[in-house]
């Protein structure tokens, strides 16, 4: 399991280039030797569709959409069967909002992931889930299908 946060700039090390960042989980993880890890780091970023100069950049050079593509790519590295995605589109517009969750369709699809997505923006669950756990006090209080989602109106 592996987390994609909110808040990707804050969770990226300034210090550190996207590279630096995508090779750490690689040798945590075991998932690619150190001669492998710049072929790895290279099929992240284009799995992820960011362009390969990224991995010289630092997190604060990059457009918010870059940044929650790199922080994906540093998640997937670690070659994770489920991926637990914490409000990851809410800084950012509705075009790039679009574009990050079909890259997570995509991925789900090719990759076999589980996606749990943490989100309080209603049209993303009803477009892009399966299954609806509303959570209120630590609880689960409701669960549906997204075509359901629309007849609870204490959600809304």
């Amino acid at each position: 399991m592996q987390l994609v946060p909110q808040n990707p700039l804050g969770a990226l090390n300034p210090a550190h280039t996207v590279g630096t960042a995508l090779a750490r989980p690689l040798r945590l993880h075991r998932t690619a030797t150190k001669q492998g890890a710049p072929d790895r780091v290279a099929a992240l970023v284009e799995a992820v569709g960011l362009p390969a100069d990224v991995v010289r950049r630092h997190p604060h050079e990059l457009s918010g959409g870059q940044r929650q593509r790199a922080s994906l790519a540093r998640a997937l590295a670690a070659e994770p069967d489920l991926l637990l995605c914490d409000e990851i589109t809410s800084a950012l517009d509705p075009e790039t909002t679009d574009a990050i969750m079909d890259l997570l369709t995509r991925l789900r699809a090719e990759k076999g992931l589980t996606l749990v997505l943490v989100t309080h923006e209603l049209n993303l669950l009803t477009a892009y889930a399966d299954t609806i756990h509303h959570i209120e006090d630590g609880q689960v209080r409701l669960m549906c299908p997204p075509g359901e989602l629309r007849e609870v109106s204490s959600l809304e």
